[in-house]
């Protein structure tokens, strides 16, 4: 889906997108601080193939002077038509690619684990589903903004399991912060989930309840106690369309599958470059019987 948005028709085959995935992995597994002996070569290899990759379509698009087919969506002609550099067009191109794919599946995964924690909140969010969509099983994207308490869902999940687990800043100035001197020049780590359960800003914070993102449970809040995608302009390039993705995926998937636990499973958040579970998460995998 991706690799569809962001390159468009671009790629040689379809085992492109699957080798374009693949060495995303490698990137964010490796390359992050992650890996064992041999892994900065791999990772290396990995990160040049992507931006080979995005360069060899750019390079295709200029040849042919075109820009995205009508009706379709291509970021590299887009791009490419509003006359950015070479440089910048491969850089917002694999930070996009990277946004949306692996913050979203995470952020997808960590809803379906708590919908199949709360029943009831997997029951409203079907029946939302099925009012909204009727008999059809796949979403327009008018549909989403009907979709309100799917919305409310995956902020609150979002909200305890961030899919980026922290931000950094540099201190560009010396800073008092409390009882402590920052030295200008620091680099700070900032923890998301620390932020999302402050009790002053979200009373019970370990408790799972979407109705905290309803109008009247969000006026007052202030704007920057939930941040999730992070904070000013080097916040996430592409929040909205991640956003965009894991509800259209979220609606797919919940309109015609129930999800449940597995048994015998003890699952564990750990941060890694994206927030993931440590032995992933096992789910058995139903019809709907109103499907």
């Amino acid at each position: 889906m991706i690799c569809q948005y962001a390159l468009g028709s671009g790629l040689e085959s379809p085992d492109s997108a699957a080798r374009v995935v693949a060495a995303f992995e490698t990137v964010l597994t490796e390359y992050m601080g992650q890996a064992g002996d041999g892994a900065g070569d791999r990772a290396q290899e990995a990160l040049a193939y992507l931006r080979a990759t995005v360069d060899q379509v750019l390079t295709a698009h200029r040849e042919r002077g075109d820009a995205a087919p009508a009706g379709r969506s291509d970021l590299i002609a887009a791009l490419a038509e509003a006359g950015e550099s070479p440089a910048r067009i491969r850089d917002t191109v694999l930070m996009t690619m990277l946004a949306a794919h692996h913050t979203t599946g995470v952020a997808i995964s960590w809803t379906l684990y708590l919908l199949a924690r709360h029943p009831d909140a997997a029951e409203r969010v079907a029946e939302e589903l099925d009012r909204v969509l009727g008999d059809r099983s796949v979403p327009e994207y008018g549909d989403l903004r009907r979709l309100t308490y799917l919305d409310m869902v995956l902020r609150e999940t979002m909200r305890l399991y961030p899919p980026g687990p922290y931000g950094a800043r540099e201190a560009t100035e010396d800073l008092v912060l409390g009882e402590y001197t920052v030295p200008a020049g620091t680099t700070i780590f900032y923890p998301f989930r620390a932020v999302h359960t402050n009790p002053e800003y979200w009373p019970d914070p370990q408790r799972f309840d979407p109705g905290r993102f309803a109008p009247e449970a969000s006026a007052g809040r202030p704007r920057l106690a939930y941040i999730p995608f992070g904070i000013g302009p080097r916040s996430c390039e592409g929040a909205a369309l991640a956003t965009v993705e894991a509800q259209l995926v979220l609606a797919v998937l919940l309109k015609r599958f129930s999800f449940r636990m597995a048994p015998g499973q003890t699952v564990t958040p750990i941060e890694r470059f994206v927030l993931w579970a440590a032995e992933d998460i096992h789910m058995t995998v139903a019809p709907r019987a109103s499907t």
